[in-house]
């Protein structure tokens, strides 16, 4: 039977602004911040959904969250904002909950330490960056206005952002990297299906292990393909495309730019 507990994290303000009560116009900057250990299962996926603020999700002896809200637009309006946490079956969601009134807006980092034993599903916000460093899972990170970085992760990772960049360092594998305007920097150490690794406005920067057996394709519009450190048996061979094979070749690992040059080196 699926069980269900949900807390609501309220957090004390710790730098009151001046200002009349209601006021729209952005003031002094008001912050609230909070440190909670919780509950998480060992066995427990993790899920992180923020909207305003930065996310990030590490490694550690046990699970702790912590929140930094901030607004320029009074201290009541802190109350608005909360975030929750809620325990359901195998997965364990943190969800910031925003009410505040248009025009007016909360700032709310949230930092997230989870023990081993605990994964990483899916983090995401959509203004700010989204950091996943030494944890384990087949993680998927996602930002819409920011940068996104999977570093030691022990997983086959995606990483996305509509207006940032995209990195990843130390993972197991990468499943795919997009981003519309912005750089790509990756490291394959392995494939476990065909993924790509593309920006349309930006350059893209893969690092793959030498010896993986894939077929690779590098793709631009505006700008240059090269690579660099590998034992590439070339089909194309073109100043905006290369197409080749990697040992006995196998799944596809594309990486294309609209706007932007495209490099495949050693890693």
């Amino acid at each position: 039977m699926e069980t269900f507990q949900r807390r609501t994290f309220l957090i004390g303000c710790v730098t009151v602004a001046s200002g009349a009560a209601g006021c729209v116009w952005p003031g002094t900057l008001t912050s609230a911040r909070t440190s909670e250990e919780l509950d998480v299962p060992s066995g427990t996926a993790v899920v992180v959904e923020n909207r305003n603020g930065d996310v990030l999700v590490e490694g550690g002896q046990t699970a702790i969250l912590e929140i930094e809200k901030s607004t320029r637009y009074g201290s009541e309006l802190l109350e608005k904002v909360n975030v929750e946490a809620s325990a359901d079956g195998d997965r364990f969601r943190i969800e910031t909950i925003d009410r505040t009134p248009p025009n007016q807006s909360v700032s709310v980092d949230v930092t997230l330490s989870v023990p081993d034993g605990v994964s990483v599903e899916r983090v995401e916000t959509t203004n700010g960056d989204v950091t996943a460093r030494d944890v384990s899972g087949d993680a998927t990170l996602r930002g819409t206005n920011g940068d996104v970085l999977a570093d030691g992760v022990e997983g086959y990772v995606t990483v996305r952002s509509g207006n940032g960049d995209v990195r990843t360092r130390g993972v197991t594998g990468l499943d795919g990297a997009r981003t519309r305007n912005g750089d790509v920097d990756v490291e394959v150490p392995a494939i476990r299906g065909d993924a790509t690794a593309e920006s349309t406005n930006g350059d893209v920067s893969v690092a793959i292990a030498p010896g993986i057996d894939a077929v690779v394709d590098l793709r631009t519009v505006n700008g240059t393909v090269g690579y660099s450190g590998l034992d590439l048996e070339l089909s194309v061979d073109r100043p905006a495309r290369l197409r080749g094979t990697l040992g006995d070749g196998g799944n596809e690992l594309a990486a294309a730019s609209t706007n932007g040059d495209v490099r495949l080196r050693a890693l």
